[in-house]
């Protein structure tokens, strides 16, 4: 699969632009809640099958076992170009089907197939009808056909849209992504203060333009559901990963639930207060994504050859919701994974289960199980550094699963003054008390080490 990128234009639409790109949406989500039904429908008389529930109940490596799942998703037509087929029969059906043209048609069947899919093999959770204000995007298949870019215009039948255009573009990003091959086109819909906007992704073949530097360096990154550490052979760092904060969504939340409590009944105050704390949702979001990006940037300055645990993110939302949902650390790490592999470097995933890097020492290689509450390491052989910095310089000596000691014994003279310097560094900068205590440092006392 090539490389490819995004790259979004604002859109400028008048009111009539405006009122068909609505009519448009609407027409798109109600498609895809039919195509949803169907393969719903299809998955279902699939999974209650004889040959399914046989080929569950076979051990992963039987032979049979794929035969029969194979045969179930052929005697039910569950496979994405059966609904293709399913989809040219229920068009005829559709009244709507003159406001999309057949390519977004195919892409809504395929976005319904997948999903369904996914979550037929446990990979998500059951997908859900789309409310047709919740329709936010639409694209086609190429650029050739349905929605286009065509000589600075987007084209899709009969309208014509002008793009808002960075006249200064300092970075000349905007100008490397439009000298770019476009695949396809895709129309996003956003409320912003109440009020609509489009716009327009376009998906380029190559990779993006980059103006940071990196350096060719091993960077070894401890991360929690809130919280970063990052240690390189020059520098180090432990932060946050957003200095996120969700007070105003929280008391929203809390205005919501009393005026549920009051009135039996959604009133305009009730209305007026989901307006707000979607838009407060908005902005976290946007917040939370270029802070995500600037923290990325930020390790990537460190160097571009990235050794990280893998870890289950799903566990984090289940022990962590609430610090999960405000960080992001999957997101971050999707980001940071594929940033160091445009830069040219490497994304290392580490097994924890063999190298066990918040539990062993370098120095005399004793292994001892801590609870999540001790933020500290220390060992009797006299080694002692807060937990995460610790596991980061650790993953900096890892090699195919296995920890180096030797090499770690031979760089951690003057990897320690670091670590103890990034330390101080997050006493000061630190807001408040508790924010020191998820590293387990104190701003009344220096954290001797």
């Amino acid at each position: 699969m090539s490389d490819c990128f995004v790259h979004e234009l604002e859109l400028e639409v008048y009111e009539e632009e405006r009122s068909i790109l609505n009519t448009r949406f609407i027409s798109g989500a109600m498609l895809y809640n039919g195509c949803l039904q169907e393969c719903l429908k299809r998955c279902q008389l699939m999974q209650q099958s004889q040959e399914y529930q046989k080929a569950r109940r076979l051990p992963k490596q039987a032979a049979e076992r794929k035969q029969l799942f194979r045969k179930a998703i052929e005697r039910h037509g569950f496979d994405e170009y059966k609904i293709h087929r399913w989809l040219t029969q229920y068009l005829k059906t559709f009244p709507f089907y003159e406001h999309l043209d057949s390519t977004i048609c195919q892409k809504l069947a395929s976005r319904a197939f997948i999903a369904t899919r996914d979550f037929s093999v446990g990979l998500r959770g059951r997908p859900r009808f789309k409310n047709t204000k919740r329709m936010r995007s639409l694209e086609g298949k190429s650029n050739a056909t349905g929605i286009r870019f065509k000589e600075g215009m987007i084209l899709w039948k009969g309208l014509k849209l002008k793009p808002i255009y960075d006249l200064k573009d300092p970075d000349g990003v905007e100008a490397h992504a439009l000298s770019c091959r476009i695949k396809y086109v895709r129309m996003i819909r956003k409320t912003v203060k109440g009020k609509i906007y489009y716009f327009a992704q376009l998906i380029l073949e190559g990779k993006p333009l980059s103006t940071k530097t990196t350096l060719d360096a091993v960077v070894g990154i401890d991360l929690g559901p809130s919280t970063v550490a990052v240690v390189s052979e020059n520098d180090a760092s432990l932060s946050m990963i957003t200095p996120m904060r969700d007070k105003s969504s929280r008391r929203l939340q809390r205005k919501i639930a009393r005026s549920r409590e009051l009135h039996k009944i959604t009133t305009h105050r009730a209305r007026k207060l989901y307006s707000n704390l979607a838009e407060v949702k908005r902005k976290e979001a946007m917040t939370r994504k270029r802070m995500l990006g600037k923290k990325v940037n930020e390790i990537l300055a460190f160097g571009n050859i990235i050794k990280i645990e893998k870890l289950s993110y799903k566990a984090f939302q289940r022990c962590f919701g609430k610090s999960v949902g405000r960080h992001a650390p999957g997101m971050f790490v999707e980001k940071l994974r594929h940033r160091a592999e445009n830069a040219g470097g490497k994304f290392i995933e580490i097994n924890p289960y063999k190298t066990r890097l918040s539990q062993v020492c370098h120095g005399c290689g004793r292994e001892e199980k801590k609870p999540l509450s001790q933020r500290l390491h220390r060992c009797p052989c006299g080694i002692e550094m807060q937990r995460d910095l610790y596991s980061a310089f650790l993953a900096v000596h890892v090699a195919e699963d296995h920890l180096d000691r030797s090499q770690a014994q031979d760089a951690w003279p003057g990897a320690q003054a670091l670590l103890r310097q990034a330390v101080s560094r997050c006493q000061e900068t630190a807001r408040d008390e508790p924010e020191l205590v998820r590293f387990g440092l104190k701003k009344t006392e220096l954290f001797a080490c």
